[in-house]
């Protein structure tokens, strides 16, 4: 309505004006008398053209007034994130001042940590490490002297990126969870539950045994907040990942978050474990059947603290990957499985009878704390060196 308006007022200024005199017309903006010269006098002009006039300009208004604003479409904008790089033509073949952009994952380990899941459990929001999405060879490596066959063939995976538990779940993550949910578990409702006796092969039932007495009635984990909870049925490690907002990391994860993107022995390296490497069978332990490394201590005769070795961190740095707890991961165990396992982000068979258990215990030595070790596990069986960490995609 502007403009209509403005089209009104100066051709009402130009009437009154020429009624003044209308055989002088101004040449400029100066009130100079000399701004002015004699005209010989207008023709008057036809009344039915003057008409003709007032109905464009209304026309025009009716147009203008009829016209809807511009549309504005906003559309979102893309944000990737990009490694820009000098080109590697040839000179003669590169326009001066070009630059190559190149969009490319994250290849090398992180060390960020990243929030779990937004839950009112303080446990639950404990910190993750983001795995980056990527390629790794899975099962024993060549230079590996205890693999066992159902470690091989060695095979190249890929997994899709994940964030996972920095450390084993904890007996305070874990009672929180049962506050929260009033979860019972496998043990606790069986009255009784397994122990790895100090001086024999095997499992002994012990009545009383569960995740609050984890060697039997007469221990506790009072005070013992920041220790991995074990006497964990695999049914109960996944209950919890599920509460957390989660679930249990495949086999192929877990030895992703162990290995990083090379075909190392150990979360460390390839050198033998010790005192300050890993919780495990040595001379702390005082047992004669488990045969411990009497060479080396590593402070603890039984369960340790979550990350009291971060010299044996993976090179994610994810802590206690090898010893302290075997880790109950999701697939289903089968020996030969590596010899039809797809490529791409393996689970594992589609059935069995036992759960893959990974990253060996405080009674195991160096075979059983290899990345690549395989032990199945009775998911109906709890014992004192049975934990579980999480992931969360």
């Amino acid at each position: 309505n502007i403009i209509p308006e403005r089209i009104s007022l100066e051709l009402l200024s130009l009437n009154i004006e020429n009624k003044g005199n209308p055989s002088i017309t101004r040449t400029d903006s100066s009130h100079s008398s000399d701004s002015f010269e004699k005209k010989p006098p207008a023709r008057p002009k036809s009344p039915w053209i003057m008409g003709v006039g007032v109905l464009l300009v209304l026309l025009l208004i009716v147009v203008i007034a009829d016209t809807p604003p511009p549309l504005i479409v906003k559309t979102p904008t893309l944000v990737v994130e990009t490694m820009v790089t000098k080109s590697t033509l040839p000179p003669e073949e590169t326009p001066e001042g070009k630059i190559t952009v190149v969009i490319t994952p994250k290849s090398q380990p992180t060390t960020e940590k990243q929030p779990g899941p937004d839950l009112s459990s303080s446990s639950a929001r404990r910190n993750c490490l983001q795995i980056p999405a990527g390629g790794f060879v899975m099962g024993a490596s060549d230079k590996d002297s205890y693999a066992e066959d159902d470690e091989r063939p060695n095979h190249t995976v890929y997994v899709d990126g994940f964030c996972i538990g920095e450390t084993e779940v904890t007996n305070q993550m874990f009672a929180e969870f049962v506050a929260d949910t009033g979860y019972v578990t496998f043990a606790e409702k069986d009255g009784k539950s397994s122990v790895v006796p100090l001086e024999a092969l095997g499992q002994e039932a012990i009545n009383g045994a569960d995740w609050r007495h984890p060697r039997g009635p007469s221990t506790s984990i009072q005070g013992l907040n920041d220790y991995p909870v074990v006497q964990m049925a695999w049914q109960d490690a996944a209950a919890y990942c599920k509460w957390a907002g989660g679930r249990l990391p495949t086999e192929a994860e877990w030895e992703r978050a162990a290995r990083g993107d090379d075909d190392r022995i150990y979360p460390w390296g390839n050198s033998a474990p010790n005192g300050v490497l890993a919780n495990f069978s040595d001379g702390s332990l005082q047992s004669n059947f488990w045969m411990p490394d009497k060479s080396t201590n590593d402070g603890y005769a039984f369960l340790a603290p979550v990350g009291s070795y971060p010299s044996g961190a993976s090179p994610f740095n994810v802590y206690d990957m090898a010893g302290n707890t075997w880790e109950w991961v999701s697939d289903w165990y089968s020996k030969s499985y590596y010899s039809s396992s797809p490529n791409d982000n393996p689970t594992g068979p589609t059935n069995g009878t036992t759960h893959v258990l990974k990253g060996g215990s405080f009674f195991q030595g160096k075979k059983n704390l290899r990345i690549s070790n395989r032990l199945p596990g009775d998911p109906n069986s709890p014992n004192d060196i049975y934990g579980f960490r999480c992931v969360w995609p």
